[in-house]
């Protein structure tokens, strides 16, 4: 029986440490971390990004090593977020069907989109995350990982479940409430 108290109070502390130490997330207007105001230069991410990412190689992933991509991304007020790539023009046209939504904590920011469809191969789930991890006040280092899960498909196929990983600087180009991308949002 006296075991019991002394159970009750570790579990207890264990819970204090993994749920009270931290600040919930919250999906509105960018949030700070404690002690931090979001206001702070930093954690400002409303604007378009353009920049090169460079793919890289890892296990699970498709070699991208050597084929680096270009994107503009916009982030507007709240949760708004519309990602580009380069068209066949010289110019950006809206990167896949997919809708995207930006959720920002500090200086770091997420732009994130989780979608569905299908093809001659069946049903195909896809991710696809941008992760901002602010360097200065107009420069970020961005994260994109690409996921596809192929679920028609037997588990032994090639392209089952596939991803590709890229990664390097974007710069803030443009804080006006539009894309500067030169293309149209949809």
């Amino acid at each position: 029986m006296t075991q019991l108290p002394k159970l009750l109070l570790a579990a207890s502390s264990f819970l204090a440490i993994l749920g009270c130490t931290t600040t919930a997330h919250r999906e509105a207007e960018p949030a700070a971390p404690l002690g931090h105001s979001p206001n702070e230069s930093l954690f400002r991410f409303e604007g378009t990004w353009q920049g090169t990412l460079e793919g890289y190689n890892a296990p699970y992933f498709i070699d991208s090593k050597g084929y680096p991509l270009k994107f503009c991304i916009f982030i507007g007020e709240g949760n708004e977020a519309t990602v580009f790539e380069p068209d066949k023009k010289g110019g950006w046209k809206v990167f896949g069907d997919r809708p995207f939504n930006a959720f920002h904590w500090g200086p770091q920011a997420v732009i994130a989109s989780l979608t569905s469809g299908g093809d001659k191969d069946g049903v195909w789930v896809e991710g696809s995350q941008f992760t901002f991890v602010r360097y200065d006040k107009e420069t970020s280092i961005v994260y994109w990982l690409r996921t596809v899960n192929n679920i028609d498909q037997p588990k032994t196929a090639q392209y089952y479940y596939f991803a590709w990983g890229y990664s390097g600087r974007m710069r803030l180009i443009s804080v006006n409430g539009k894309p500067a991308c030169g293309a149209k949002q949809k």
